[in-house]
């Protein structure tokens, strides 16, 4: 459940264990699960976030660290106990607009850089970890022997509980056994080659200034596996924004065998992980995209 914080509070806590100057805090753009302020600390401006727990933001100090010398990734400054329910973390602050907010003709200035930030991502040094998945923080590495073990944990959900969730915010069940289908079809053209992946690339998690990416932001889904995974992602919720699948990989160097196969399984999954996000999120907003694109996402 997101906090529910007031500005009075956060002046609070910021003024006393980081002498923020009050009139500096401001609140920014939330994700689903944390709130967010800026305000600035002497000279330098900030980040606070504030969650249930720390997980996610442990997995952003892991990212910086490992691989913020490689793309731009806020330093996370400190992580701690907010009020003794919830956990806070500072990072620095980075300015710009969120890739989804641009203009068309902002985004094809920035579209080169975007795709620079997205290969760098995928062609990131993880020679130091094993496995696939999600990964753990405290050793690097993650759970899975193969990729296509990862992709299998839809099946561990299931059907009847993907079903439920469709029910629930008013979609047609069948839908469930139709992306089911497509999933099954085509799990055997995933790629095994490890590469980073973010898990929620670009959109509202990458800052743009001056044509440039600024930031790449919350890497809590940060895994191992199959790159196009992260790039089926971006189609999934705003096919060609981001370009051309096949045009990309052959720019950047990555597997480019069977990727319309690829982005068919990925909506799939997208698909059925959405359905129940949006039913335990009781997200209206998810509901309502899944109603007008949802049936676009399948592959006759």
């Amino acid at each position: 459940m997101k906090t529910q914080y007031t500005v009075p509070e956060v002046v609070r806590f910021l003024s006393a264990s980081w002498q923020a100057a009050p009139e500096s805090v401001c609140p920014l753009v939330e994700g689903h699960i944390s709130q967010a302020y800026s305000f600035r600390a002497g000279d330098e401006k900030c980040v606070l976030r504030l969650a249930e727990t720390d997980a996610n933001f442990r997995v952003d100090e892991f990212a910086f660290e490992r691989f913020g010398e490689i793309m731009p990734i806020p330093k996370v400054r400190e992580i701690g106990d907010f009020n003794g329910e919830v956990s806070y973390c500072v990072t620095d602050f980075a300015n710009g607009k969120t890739s989804n907010t641009l203009k068309d003709e902002e985004l094809a200035e920035a579209l080169p850089s975007i795709q620079n930030t997205l290969a760098a991502t995928f062609h990131a040094d993880i020679s130091f970890s094993t496995g696939y998945g999600e990964v753990n923080v405290l050793s690097g590495s993650a759970k899975h022997s193969t990729w296509h073990e990862h992709v299998k944990t839809v099946e561990k959900t299931g059907v009847e509980a993907f079903k439920a969730n469709a029910a629930s915010i008013g979609l047609p069940t069948t839908l469930v056994d139709a992306f089911f289908e497509q999933y099954r079809a085509n799990l055997s053209f995933a790629s095994e080659e490890r590469r980073l992946l973010h898990g929620d690339p670009a959109f509202d998690n990458m800052l743009v200034h001056d044509g440039q990416v600024a930031a790449v932001l919350d890497w809590a889904q940060l895994a191992y596996g199959d790159w196009m995974s992260d790039f089926a992602r971006l189609d999934f919720w705003w096919p060609g924004r981001y370009g051309e699948k096949y045009e990309f990989a052959k720019k950047f160097g990555l597997e480019a065998e069977h990727l319309d196969e690829r982005e068919a399984l990925y909506r799939a999954t997208n698909a059925l992980w959405t359905i129940e996000f949006a039913d335990k999120a009781k997200s209206k907003e998810t509901a309502q995209w899944l109603h007008e694109h949802l049936e676009s996402k399948l592959v006759i």
